[in-house]
């Protein structure tokens, strides 16, 4: 949501706030929402319902183990969460891109 004064004319929604500052939606704006609202429910759900299981919590090996092997932040990552944090981490990842992000486009 933009201050109407910032886009240009076009396809928009006008909203007015309590303290009367105008604001408009574009079309530009609302697809990019969705766009990122797909992608995450789509990742979230790849991880869900993966075979091997290597996102849940009680998983043999952590998903994120591979991801965080080849940068230096990675490795520091990697070494303050411990075996048991990076499982911890793969799960929480799965609910966020699932639950959380959906809420954020409320």
């Amino acid at each position: 949501c933009l201050p109407s004064r910032q886009l240009s004319a076009g396809f928009s929604c006008v909203f007015r706030t309590r303290t009367e500052h105008s604001y408009k939606i574009s079309l530009a704006s609302t697809t990019l929402a969705l766009q990122l609202l797909v992608i995450y429910i789509d990742a979230g759900f790849g991880k869900f319902s993966d075979p091997a299981g290597s996102w849940r919590h009680d998983a043999d090996a952590s998903a994120l183990d591979s991801h965080l092997r080849f940068t230096p932040t990675a490795l520091f990552l990697r070494t303050l969460l411990g075996w048991q944090g990076m499982r911890l981490a793969g799960a929480t990842t799965v609910c966020v891109e699932l639950l959380v992000v959906p809420c954020c486009f409320l």
